[in-house]
């Protein structure tokens, strides 16, 4: 009886925590059977020689994915990637001891999946599979498959046929070690992520800026090996081009803002991902280009492996030795990853793709990577210092242009056109002065790089301000030119017109030479109009020329008013924006601060309500075991039986123990399974919250609505009455008629 009933207890233990059954349980570590790898090794797919050329396997691919088991299959494939020396082939050969636990392999088709609920197995036994040791050299190079491809067997839940899965585990070369250059480094992230479903992205401590430029990078690199593709189009943009990214975080030392595992991981991706307005435009188009490059992006927390690892050069890799928050965590990352319903099938452009299909794609990939078509890739460094120098000479090069745009330059002195050379000397000193101003503004800012690569740039800058300054002194100097030669040609029409004048004064004079008697009066008449002819037509042409320089001058006047006004309107326009973006901000903080304060209320009610269940359940369990105490005591003393009630003593203290140790477990149970009821109810009253707000404007507007309309059916009722009086009560009317409309305006206000 006794035993029957721990039986149940424990019984019921196990199906509240483990409600699914199957492969998807989650094992618990055991010290009874035993585990290797007999059935596989590791496969250099792809290496670099000395030179940097790419060494490709065709052999062991066309083996692999031509395998009668695999070929017709879908593909499910998950590598990792990172810095050297970080412990990436260490994780995946624990992934393997997980995947022998609980799939079939083409090495093993008839595997019995004995161990699958205790796959670390022996917590003594020594790790193998993938290369790995300690230190601070690289051990595994290029790209590496585990020949043994998995197997599995799952119902569609669109189509509901049975669909058959084959995995691949793939281990990669450490990045940023000291004999691989940025190009090789780019061309394993890049391939890592082109041919897997899952790419684990191994990294220590926290997310660095750099190493989101260099996701980024490595990204861009790959998206542009996608494209030597002959089925890639412009309609492949529809879609997202790569599947999922795990960011991995080794060694987590944050624990009290962000927890442990997947929770933890999601909450710190978010804020690590989230685009600010406040940040540079560089680190928000960083953030956009990964979201929008990869379908899915999760993050999990890994804590550090202990010092008895970390300080042992002789460490090969038994359970035991690592410490106990990381064997959790551990195996809840691998369970989480590797657990039937969590496998992503590959997808290559848009579409789910089986073992041979997958080969041809590898086969394009590595082609790609095998030519001189894809671009060479500078280091983060120099891409640094180049995005520095063009801000900087850019600063420079506006400063030039405004000290340019801001001189008018005299063409004339009086009435004398200068010189061409005269002009080009003063617009040589004017280049001088702005190319001064605009050098000594490069050269006082801060900047990286060496002596070599300030040179390089500042050589860069001068030769665009003489390029600058060549289209500038062109400009002027078709301006002068066109002036002069409007100038010119004035002047010609003012001498002929004064010719024709000379030529009929002769003319005049030779007939008055001849009556100059009886025309003595008519001809000073004539010689009088006539110079008053040359009078006015001289000032005509003044004027002309005058008008000429007013609209000159009024031109650069009004081009300059334009250009200010474009300025003005621009500050005004970045003021709204600014000011639009902290209402936002200050609108979005006060949402987030009222929700956070409710999620705390309602965790502590749960907190509360789970000790008091959990010291109620102790509570009863203890009573129990005093009334079967005092059962056996009565049954001893019947029986008279000293040794009896003493056996009898120690199995009922024996089970006491146990049935705590099952209520203690029960109870951490159901406190996870609390928690994460809280979680989804803390997300449910959000949304009803939200819900709520919506309806109670829908109800106040409705109200307020009903009420406006019962007002005014009563005043209207109150002013039929108030005219259905007679005159001579004019007075009382006008009172009845001041009541109801009090009436009305309390109804309207209640």
């Amino acid at each position: 009886m006794k035993i029957l009933v721990v039986f149940i207890i424990f019984s019921i233990s196990q199906v509240l925590t483990n409600p699914v059954g199957g492969n998807e349980d989650e094992p618990e570590v055991q010290q009874t059977s035993e585990h290797s790898h007999p059935y596989g090794g590791p496969i250099n797919l792809m290496k670099f020689d000395e030179h940097e050329n790419v060494i490709i396997d065709e052999d062991s691919l066309e083996r692999t994915f031509n395998h009668p088991l695999v070929k017709d299959r879908k593909i499910v494939a998950v590598s990792i990637i990172g810095a050297f020396r970080k412990g990436k082939s260490f994780l995946m050969d624990y992934a393997l001891r997980y995947m022998y636990a609980n799939y079939k392999s083409v090495a093993f088709p008839d595997n019995p999946l004995t161990s699958k609920t205790n796959w670390v197995g022996n917590l003594e036994e020594p790790l193998t599979g993938f290369t790995w040791r300690g230190g601070a050299s690289r051990d595994t190079t290029g790209v590496v498959l585990w020949s043994d491809v998995f197997l599995d067997e799952q119902k569609d839940p669109k189509t509901k046929k049975i669909e058959k899965l084959a995995i691949i585990l793939m281990d990669t070369q450490g990045l940023f070690d000291t004999k691989t250059s940025a190009t090789d480094n780019s061309r394993i992230f890049a391939l890592g992520t082109l041919i897997s479903s899952v790419q684990i992205f191994n990294l220590n401590d926290v997310i660095q800026e750099n190493q989101l430029e260099y996701l980024h990078m490595a990204t861009d690199f790959a998206k542009f090996a996608m494209k030597q593709h002959k089925k890639y189009s412009k309609g492949s943009k529809n879609y997202k081009p790569f599947q999922t990214l795990i960011f991995l975080m080794r060694d987590w030392q944050n624990v009290v803002d962000f927890e442990y595992g997947n929770q933890g991981g999601a909450e710190y991706l978010a804020q690590v991902l989230n685009i600010d307005p406040k940040q540079p435009k560089t680190l928000q188009d960083v953030r956009k280009y990964i979201k929008e490059s990869f379908d899915q992006r999760l993050c999990f927390l890994m804590p550090h492996p202990g010092f008895e690892v970390v300080n042992n050069n002789n460490y090969d890799g038994r359970f035991s030795a690592l410490s106990e928050d990381f064997q959790t965590q551990l195996k809840d990352f691998l369970y989480s990853l590797l657990q039937p319903k969590n496998l992503k099938k590959k997808k290559i452009l848009n579409n789910e793709v089986v073992g041979t299909e997958y080969l041809e794609y590898l086969k394009v990939y590595f082609e790609a990577f095998q030519s001189n078509e894809i671009p060479k890739i500078d280091t983060l460094h120099g891409i640094t210092v180049r995005k520095q120098y063009d801000i900087v000479m850019t600063e420079a090069f506006i400063e030039y242009q405004n000290i340019l745009g801001g001189i008018t330059i005299d063409i004339q002195i009086g009435d004398q056109w200068k010189e061409k050379n005269v002009l080009e000397q003063e617009m040589n000193q004017i280049h001088q002065n702005a190319k001064q101003n605009a050098i000594k503004i490069f050269k006082d800012k801060k900047k990286l790089g060496s002596e070599a690569d300030e040179k390089k740039y500042e050589d860069e800058l001068r030769a665009k301000l003489e390029t600058k300054f060549n289209e500038w002194k062109a400009f002027n100097f078709n301006k002068y030119q066109e002036l002069k030669t409007v100038d010119e040609a004035n002047k010609i029409k003012l001498s002929e017109m004064k010719n024709e004048t000379d030529i009929k004064i002769q003319q005049e004079q030779e007939l008055a030479r001849i009556e100059r008697e009886k025309l003595e009066r008519e001809h000073q008449e004539k010689t009088n109009i006539l110079e008053g002819t040359i009078q006015e037509v001289r000032n005509k042409t003044t004027e002309e020329i005058k008008i000429l320089q007013a609209e000159f001058n009024k031109t650069q006047i009004e081009a300059e008013r334009q250009r200010q006004l474009l300025l003005d309107q621009l500050e005004n326009e970045k003021l709204q924006i600014k000011k639009k973006a902290k209402d936002a901000e200050i609108q979005l903080k006060n949402q987030l601060d009222s929700m956070q304060q409710e999620m705390r209320k309602k965790e502590e009610l749960i907190k509360k309500e789970i000790e008091d269940k959990k010291e109620e359940k102790i509570e009863m369990l203890r009573i129990k075991a005093e009334e079967r105490k005092m059962e056996l005591e009565r049954q001893t003393i019947i029986e008279a039986n000293r040794a009896q009630i003493m056996a009898a003593q120690r199995e009922a203290e024996k089970e006491r123990i146990q049935e705590e140790r099952s209520i203690r477990k029960q109870a951490e149970i159901q406190k996870r399974e609390e928690r994460k009821r809280a979680d989804r109810e803390q997300r449910e009253a959000f949304q009803l919250f939200q819900q709520q707000i919506a309806e109670s404007r829908i109800q106040a507007q409705r109200e307020e609505r009903e009420a406006r309309e019962r007002s005014d059916r009563q005043m209207q009722m109150i002013m039929a009455n108030a005219n259905a009086k007679p005159k001579e009560d004019s007075g009382t009317g006008t009172i009845w008629a001041v009541v109801g409309g009090i009436a009305a305006a309390s109804l309207f206000l209640g």
